[in-house]
């Protein structure tokens, strides 16, 4: 879940103004009941953005600072159209309303883009604090660990070549087996993990 943000923080997210915020929260462009409004009175990013898109009419030009729609007016003869587009009637599909199917399939895109850009925040903001890592870090750093373990587990035959031959007793060879490979694995749960991109596959 995104860290919840104040008015302020919600404003520079969006990019809009803090007073946009304001009125948007008092007209129910943003509400408790939908999970935007926290009980303490902070914004939670992700039901914000998602609740700020569904309540866009995308058929309104949007105001620059404030991200809410321009006011309409009304025309004697025919539907509301956006200011200065009076007369515009006479030109074809100048003015006319999108079809519903249509507004609702650009509002739910919307929506979806806006969630994807907030999950995209909340990864960015976990890298950042270190709770996140990218997966190619951690294949390097396991690419790393095994690449220590084969080459320890490789040189005991070199290391027990010369102790092993004159063994015959099968008790003392097990003994000096069994003590190097706990001293490879003391080893290896001692070993500080290699740094990512140090490491090459094999």
């Amino acid at each position: 879940m995104a860290p919840s943000l104040s008015g302020r923080g919600y404003a520079k997210h969006r990019g809009v103004t803090e007073a946009a915020v304001r009125k948007a929260i008092k007209s129910g462009r943003l509400t408790r009941e939908s999970g935007s409004i926290l009980s303490d009175g902070t914004i939670d990013p992700m039901s914000a953005d998602r609740e700020w898109a569904q309540k866009t009419d995308v058929t309104k030009p949007l105001n620059s600072l404030t991200g809410n729609p321009k006011h309409r007016k009304e025309t004697p003869d025919g539907p509301s159209m956006p200011i200065g587009m009076q007369g515009a009637d006479s030109l074809p599909n100048v003015g006319q309303r999108a079809p519903t199917g249509a507004r609702t399939r650009y509002a739910d895109n919307l929506a979806l883009r806006e969630e994807a850009r907030a999950q995209l925040e909340v990864l960015k903001l976990g890298r950042e604090r270190g709770q996140l890592v990218l997966a190619s870090e951690v294949r390097a750093a396991v690419t790393a660990s095994a690449q220590r373990v084969r080459d320890q587990l490789l040189a005991l035959p070199d290391q027990l070549d010369q102790r092993l031959a004159g063994e015959k007793d099968p008790a003392q060879v097990n003994r000096i087996l069994t003590e190097e490979l706990r001293r490879c694995c003391s080893y290896l749960s001692s070993a500080s993990p290699a740094p990512a991109g140090s490491a090459s596959a094999h």
